[in-house]
């Protein structure tokens, strides 16, 4: 019908616009909801795993690879409390120790935890990006093959025989298992008279700070691998298949993601024996004597009256709070791997031969330290171990806080890390209450502790 200008439209042609304008509507509303939802899938499946979440010199870690190893970290977690609840119920003399060990695990995979669970890992990521970067800089490689022959050790699995034996650190030669006599200083010599060896004393020993070693996590250490025991080449195909497929169920990992992991984790362990290779047998240390006195104002009373000419001695025995101080003091040889807390060995090292330090105070209290004698020595055997076993982290501790000379950090953790922390796989409901363990009529016979 022609539309006579003038005319009022029917009933019918204003339905048939009213129409025209809903479709309208309707198509321009579709075309924007997916436009928004195609961006929101964009966004969280492209954009969002791009970003990063930290920076190691110019290299950067994606969302993408930190949830991949929070995920797979977790797996381990659960792989782990799986073999304590059947160790709980193959042992059920171990039940209340491996309770507590299982009980941390579900702690740390708690969803209340989960920034500091992430946190750990990002800074494990961090480490791993430092490690193969120095690798490369040295030459360090690792082939494929090696990657599938540790894989294959760590389910207990030699095809080529169980490797034997090799040197360890406290295999020394005999030159740096033999004392080697310090120059005397004879300003200190007059002052004073040596006393037999002495042991240092515990009380300069922290319990969480006495050796170097990694930071520590919010989370224990996963038993990654089902076991060491020798296996045949057909368990080695079922339990790989298994851990493999359940690390799939669990994680959405494959086995390309866990061949990376082994890769990183053999770049650590190359990187760390040549670090340690590069550790010198021998240090420069210090024989000194200290006064532990009871708080600063007693501290520097000693001070005072050691300046008036009163006898070391003396003041150690009457003011001294610890073991040494009916020995004046002495805490014999000492060095940055005698266990001594750090702060109190920096102080030792400051402070010139047969000179009395200012009060200074650490972790145990307050102090002076006279050094008495300072000479290169040898390391023992378990301090060399110790000192090799402590490299790498001394040295990620170190290339952590470098700054460039314009003031940007070599390593740097992005803000945006936090609201990226999966909180997969989770803990499933029989893992977190322990299993029933059966009651044994007939105390265990045992000698000794009954636990590792």
């Amino acid at each position: 019908m022609t539309n006579i200008p003038g005319r009022p439209l029917s009933r019918h042609e204003r339905d048939l616009i009213a129409q025209r304008y809903i479709i309208i509507a309707a198509i321009v509303f579709t075309v924007s909801l997916t436009a928004v939802l195609g961006w929101a899938l964009y966004d969280f499946n492209v954009l969002q795993p791009a970003q990063p979440v930290a920076r190691v010199g110019t290299e950067q870690i994606t969302s993408a690879e930190f949830q991949r190893a929070v995920r797979y970290t977790r797996f381990l977690q659960l792989d782990t409390l799986r073999r304590y609840r059947d160790l709980q119920r193959e042992s059920p003399e171990l039940a209340p120790y491996v309770e507590q060990q299982a009980q941390q695990i579900v702690s740390s995979m708690d969803a209340s935890n989960a920034q500091s669970f992430g946190q750990a890992v990002l800074s494990n990521l961090i480490d791993d990006e430092l490690i193969r970067q120095e690798a490369q800089r040295r030459g360090i490689t690792v082939s494929a093959e090696e990657v599938t022959e540790r894989l294959q050790n760590n389910f207990g699995f030699y095809p080529n025989g169980e490797p034997t034996a090799t040197a360890t650190a406290t295999d020394l030669p005999a030159e740096f298992r033999t004392y080697v006599a310090p120059t005397l200083n004879p300003t200190t010599v007059a002052l004073w008279t040596p006393t037999a060896t002495l042991t240092p004393t515990a009380t300069l020993t922290p319990t969480a700070t006495a050796t170097a070693g990694p930071t520590e996590t919010p989370f224990p250490t996963p038993t990654p691998f089902p076991t060491s025991t020798p296996v045949s080449t057909e368990a080695y195909g079922t339990e790989v298949a298994g851990f493999t497929g359940d690390m799939r169920k669990y994680s959405g990992l494959s086995e390309a993601d866990l061949r990376y992991f082994i890769e990183s984790d053999i770049y650590r362990t190359k990187l760390s024996d040549a670090l340690a290779a590069e550790v010198p047998a021998s240090e420069e240390q210090v024989h000194g004597r200290h006064i532990l006195a009871a708080d600063q104002a007693t501290a520097q009373q000693i001070a005072d009256l050691l300046a008036q000419g009163v006898d070391w001695d003396q003041l150690a025995a009457q003011y001294g709070t610890d073991a040494s101080s009916n020995k004046g003091g002495d805490l014999g040889w000492f060095g940055h791997y005698s266990g001594f807390d750090e702060t109190f060995v920096a102080k030792a090292y400051d402070t010139p031969v047969g000179t009395i330090s200012a009060p200074f105070q650490t972790q145990f209290g307050w102090h002076l330290v006279q050094v008495l004698e300072r000479a290169e020595r040898p390391l023992t055997a378990s301090q060399l171990s110790q000192a090799r076993e402590s490299r790498l982290q001394d040295w990620l501790t170190g290339q952590q806080a470098v700054v460039a000379e314009d003031g940007t950090p070599l390593v740097e953790m992005l803000p945006i890390w936090a609201e990226r922390i999966p909180t997969d796989p989770l803990v499933p409901a029989d893992l977190q209450v322990a299993p029933v363990v059966p009651t044994s009529t007939a105390a265990p016979t045992t000698t000794g502790t009954p636990l590792p």
